[in-house]
């Protein structure tokens, strides 16, 4: 957490500001820029061959709807998490976490009945261009989604961070599941799935050094 007194100093410094818009607003404004940029990525990308059946499967489909309510959860947990006071709505930051883990679990339970790769098979096969993909995918929302937070001088460096990473890499995941036509459950886990994690991860150290930094500037 940001140090209190220096972050008081700073407001001293700085004076009267502006008012920042409602975190709900903030969310509403990336969440539709996010929408533009699904719309132009999959016009650019274009869809997997098998789409059309891949729309009757409810799997597949819970598979998207998981993950983009992660998506939209970690974008509105961020806009709460980018005011000093988070707007006493801290608990946010635990939602998004319950769709993916579910799909986690889901996956998970696919593999131990025999129906996936053995994972060290999968692993072997290093499809690191899934991962390179959903870092692709994610960046340009994950940048904007930092510029705003760090105008809004959050306190939970880490946490904001994190879910700017998490909601950008779920879309970057969602977009690959579009384009992308391995379904075995081992490669959604281990060249799909863990990348967002990562993803995640690195948002969190960019959040405590970027937001810290820029709030003691």
């Amino acid at each position: 957490m940001m140090d209190t007194e220096a972050l008081i100093a700073r407001f001293a410094a700085e004076g009267a500001k502006k008012p920042l818009p409602h975190p709900l607003a903030i969310a509403g404004k990336w969440l539709a820029l996010l929408a533009v940029y699904f719309v132009v990525m999959t016009l650019v990308t274009g869809f997997r061959s098998d789409i059309a059946t891949k729309w009757a499967q409810p799997f597949y489909l819970m598979e998207l709807a998981g993950m983009l309510a992660t998506a939209i959860t970690a974008a509105i947990a961020a806009s709460f998490l980018a005011l000093p006071d988070v707007g006493g709505r801290s608990w946010l930051k635990f939602v998004p976490l319950i769709p993916i883990m579910i799909y986690g679990i889901l996956l998970m339970e696919s593999i131990a009945s025999g129906n996936a790769m053995p994972l060290i098979e999968c692993i072997q096969m290093q499809r690191y261009d899934c991962l390179l993909t959903i870092i692709f995918f994610s960046i340009a929302p994950a940048i904007f989604m930092f510029i705003t937070i760090q105008h809004a001088a959050p306190t939970r460096c880490c946490w904001a961070g994190s879910m700017a990473g998490l909601s950008a890499s779920s879309l970057g995941y969602v977009l690959l599941r579009l384009i992308d036509t391995d379904d075995n459950p081992s490669e959604l886990i281990i060249w799909h799935l863990i990348p967002v994690m990562l993803v995640t991860m690195v948002g969190m150290v960019a959040g405590k050094l970027y937001f810290r930094n820029s709030a003691l500037a």
